[in-house]
């Protein structure tokens, strides 16, 4: 019979001082901000791919997708410079896909600029977040959000896509 000591272990190895290792301490920081992420995004997620869709229950599996999509890249999100920002990109090719629409170039930071607008006007003009927060949904800066919220002045309104 085995002695307890020659049991496997479940899990990684712990350091010779019982405590919980770098690597270990990194995945549980980066699921934990996943899961806040998670928390904080899902309901503009639903509501912003509702409004594109013109379907809630259609909205709620895209956005289940997304953050499935999401979790698996979540490292990989996490080394870029705004997380938020890859996330973003993600919802809008997903509902973009579910719309048969053709995939729209990634140029910067954000699915070209028509697009970024279009969804800043949405998050503002429809969904009535503040600046702050539809720049944080999208992963811009506040600055970079009213650049494009301030073309409507001189480009005349863009409406969000509603279905159909």
């Amino acid at each position: 019979m085995a002695e307890a000591s020659d049991a496997p272990r479940s899990g990684p190895a712990r350091p010779a001082s019982g405590g919980v290792n770098r690597e270990q301490r990194a995945h549980a920081t980066s699921v934990a901000a996943y899961q806040a992420f998670r928390a904080r995004n899902h309901r503009p997620y639903v509501v912003y791919a509702s409004i594109r869709l013109g379907a809630d229950g259609m909205a709620e599996s895209v956005v289940a997708e997304v953050f499935t999509d999401l979790a698996i890249s979540w490292r990989a999100a996490l080394a870029s410079a705004e997380p938020a920002a890859v996330a973003w990109q993600i919802l809008g090719r997903h509902v973009d896909d579910q719309l048969g629409r053709p995939r729209r170039p990634v140029r910067g930071r954000v699915r070209g600029i028509a697009a970024a607008r279009e969804d800043a006007l949405l998050l503002r003009n429809r969904m009535r977040l503040s600046s702050e927060r539809a720049a944080e949904v999208m992963g811009l800066s506040t600055a970079d959000f009213q650049v494009l919220v301030s073309r409507e002045r001189r480009a005349g309104p863009v409406t969000a896509s509603a279905p159909g």
